[in-house]
């Protein structure tokens, strides 16, 4: 299954979402997003996650490697350009994270390794907003 996610920066934190109880994964957090749809592309599968979710639309977004979990392909992307006030429309909580706080979540595991990887890329990822 390939998934999309965002990464969104807001004055140095970064977006994290709490899954609804009733999900798969509930009450784990994540970063937003969801399932590529047949025939969609990457950037248009997140945008319209992204619209779905959070009731905001994005500007700009940038790729990044993908990871590879168990059933999982995640592909992440990066974005701090966004038009719209965010509305958790799916999850049970949203919030902003400085990035040394991540790993105090309790991350649902496809994206343990993608917040891994933020914290030992941090500055290189925020370099191409």
């Amino acid at each position: 299954m390939q998934v999309c996610c965002l990464i969104l920066f807001q004055e140095n934190k970064i977006l994290a979402c709490r899954r609804a109880l009733h999900k798969s994964n509930g009450g784990l957090w994540e970063f937003p997003g969801g399932k590529l749809k047949q025939g969609e592309s990457e950037e248009s599968c997140i945008v319209r996650e992204i619209q779905e979710e959070l009731n905001i639309t994005l500007k700009s977004v940038t790729r990044i490697q993908s990871f590879q979990s168990e059933n999982i392909h995640l592909i992440p992307f990066i974005s701090s350009s966004y038009l719209g006030k965010i509305n958790a429309l799916e999850h049970a909580e949203i919030a902003f994270f400085k990035a040394e706080d991540l790993p105090l979540l309790n991350w649902s595991p496809a994206d343990i390794p993608l917040m891994s990887y933020i914290l030992t890329h941090l500055n290189s990822l925020k370099s191409t907003l």
